[in-house]
């Protein structure tokens, strides 16, 4: 049977990367290599792969010169590939010999195929049994003809197994996609059809904090886009229009799901970027669910502002807030965003008398207290936003009012 490689790409995570070799150690019938490919590890992954390579068929390891991005080093480990197949793996997850060796047998006799995709398992981490399955329930066959079939019924194509000599001839370490999601099944579906298996051929160890759960995150979340807009691309029989709905309705579900995995992570002013975008195209309920997110999380939104103008006007020894009723949330809430020791809530005539330095950020209520503040240091304050201008920043969103429109066009 042809041989199979095994690519995982690794960085500062050689615990996971001895467990997932002692896992593929104990293969009994799969005809593999295994290729790691080290993205500049600080720890002892070196000593790791030393220790394994007595127990596996195959093993081959380099050490990258220079760190390369995640997508770089997903394409850099398959590059070396020296089987006629090849697959992705991450370090922290298990690849799965039955259904590999499945995807083996049909590349094998059915020499058309250019990838297949099985099934994978989240699993969470010290859990005895699968948190959920994605994937085929039978054999299914996947053409060009059926690569907008593709995009609009599959969830996301995981995991091929693939002949390299296919990956050799079509992926590009490009920037801003993922290698092997919809564009990546759209290159492999230039040197022949895929096939999706019901087998299971890799179990997906879920852990917090890992890039899946970041998805909000500009890098990551452009790659997903990214990916949408160059697997359309290889879209050849649709109008404009349809495209432009897919890639719509698309970007729209992602902007959603990464702006909810914001608010899970507390960062509520990017989750109210990602929800503005989202609403910006006018499907579905997006509109209303920015409106209800503006509504239930709008404190937190004025308090993460707080956060990001005290980074950006860094050197700040101390958050001084006008304490009211308008600005009792911010204090409340800030302390869940960085270190309580900076945030101090006084009165505003307790405010207007202290000395205020340039390393204090001030937040106030009443104007009054700001010019008795700027009276007493006898220079403007440069660390400050009013309570007025935080919410009228917030209220920013949506239609441009007409009376502006008016007068531009006037």
């Amino acid at each position: 049977m042809a041989r199979l490689s095994i690519c995982i790409p690794t960085r500062n995570r050689a615990g996971l990367l001895a467990r997932h070799l002692a896992h593929i150690s104990r293969f009994e019938k799969l005809d593999y290599e295994v290729v790691v490919s080290d993205n500049c590890s600080t720890d002892n992954t070196a000593e790791v792969v030393e220790a394994a390579r007595p127990y596996l068929k195959r093993l081959y390891y380099v050490r990258q010169e220079k760190s390369l991005n995640f997508y770089e080093t997903m394409i850099a480990a398959c590059n070396l590939a020296a089987g006629d197949f090849a697959m992705y793996a991450a370090d922290d997850d298990f690849a799965m010999e039955d259904g590999l060796l499945r995807a083996v047998q049909v590349m094998t006799e059915r020499p058309e195929i250019s990838a297949i995709y099985g099934a994978w398992e989240e699993w969470m981490p010290d859990s005895t049994k699968a948190h959920a399955r994605h994937g085929a329930e039978e054999d299914f066959l996947i053409g060009a003809r059926e690569l907008i079939g593709l995009f609009s019924t599959m969830s996301t194509p995981e995991i091929p197994i693939f002949r390299v000599e296919a990956f050799r001839r079509s992926h590009l370490p490009v920037q801003h996609q993922y290698a092997f999601d919809f564009y990546g099944a759209s290159l492999f579906l230039r040197h022949g059809p895929i096939m999706l298996i019901p087998e299971t051929t890799m179990r997906v160890t879920r852990h917090l904090g890992q890039e899946s759960n970041s998805l909000f995150r500009p890098d990551i979340l452009q790659c997903y886009l990214g990916d949408y807009e160059m697997f359309l691309s290889q879209i050849r029989d649709l109008g404009a229009g349809s495209n432009i709905a897919l890639i719509i309705r698309a970007m729209t579900h992602q902007y959603m799901t990464a702006a909810e995995r914001a608010v899970a992570n507390n960062e509520f002013l990017q989750a109210r970027t990602l929800y503005m975008r989202a609403a910006a195209y006018r499907i579905g309920d997006a509109e209303a669910r920015f409106t209800a997110f503006e509504k239930e999380y709008f404190a937190h939104c004025v308090a993460d502002t707080v956060r990001g103008f005290v980074q950006m006007c860094q050197p700040v020894s101390r958050i001084l807030i006008e304490r009211s009723d308008e600005t009792r949330p911010i204090f409340l809430i800030l302390p869940m965003l960085m270190p309580r020791s900076l945030i101090l809530e006084v009165t505003g005539d307790e405010l207007a008398e202290m000395t205020v330095g340039e390393e204090d950020f001030v937040i106030t209520r009443d104007p009054a207290t700001l010019a008795a503040i700027e009276t007493r240091r006898g220079e403007p304050l440069r660390k400050h936003r009013s309570v007025v201008q935080l919410a009228e920043g917030m209220q920013s969103a949506g239609a441009v009012p007409l009376k502006v429109k008016n007068e531009v066009a006037a």
